[in-house]
């Protein structure tokens, strides 16, 4: 995942996928960077990222409801 993110610096699937791997492991911290990286990128589906069970865990984390915030 991390050589697609760096083969592809400012797409944001690349860096979206790479934030679903953190918060399937439960490394909620990186997930946050990298879901905001992802959007920063252009990354706008934010109806997905509410509903989408990798995710499921930091639902109600601040962190993860003031990026949703950003659109």
């Amino acid at each position: 995942a991390m050589k697609e993110v760096e083969s592809k610096p400012q797409d944001p699937i690349p860096a979206y996928h790479l934030a679903r791997l953190h918060a399937s492991h439960g490394n909620q911290q990186a997930a946050i960077e990298w879901l905001g990286k992802a959007i920063q990128r252009g990354y706008k589906d934010f109806a997905y990222i509410k509903t989408d069970p990798a995710f499921v865990s930091m639902r109600d984390e601040r962190e993860f409801q003031l990026l949703l915030l950003r659109k």
